[in-house]
């Protein structure tokens, strides 16, 4: 986001201000990851900051990735796009939990049981 926009994108008010920036030019929905720091979702209907759970961070390698791939097994499930979003973010979140890439992929039902366990369910 930051190369793109050409802002520092830091934290939510900041990743709030580059996703307005690129939905001005044309972009549609505009999601923009912030670690530790959750994610940010801009569509026409809303702009909202999403907390990531906390988790005692081991290994934040391919996090984002998992990110992605949950947020997209989400949706293809029928899952609106702020539920999407949750998803993703527990799914990553319980991923940084664990070392390795591959080896820290969690399951859907590990996400599940990290999501009720969490209350984000």
């Amino acid at each position: 986001a930051s190369i793109l926009t050409g802002m520092d994108v830091m934290d939510p008010g900041s990743a709030l201000q580059a996703a307005h920036w690129l939905r001005d030019r044309g972009v549609e929905s505009v999601i923009i990851t912030l670690g530790a720091g959750g994610a940010v979702m801009v569509t026409e209907e809303r702009s909202a900051h999403f907390p990531a759970p906390l988790v005692d961070a081991v290994d934040s390698t391919g996090a984002g990735d998992i990110f992605s791939g949950g947020f997209l097994a989400a949706l293809c499930l029928g899952r609106k796009m702020e539920e999407a979003v949750v998803y993703a973010l527990h799914a990553a979140s319980l991923s940084a939990t664990r070392l390795g890439v591959i080896e820290s992929i969690p399951s859907p039902s590990e996400v599940r049981v990290f999501m009720e366990e969490l209350g984000g369910a």
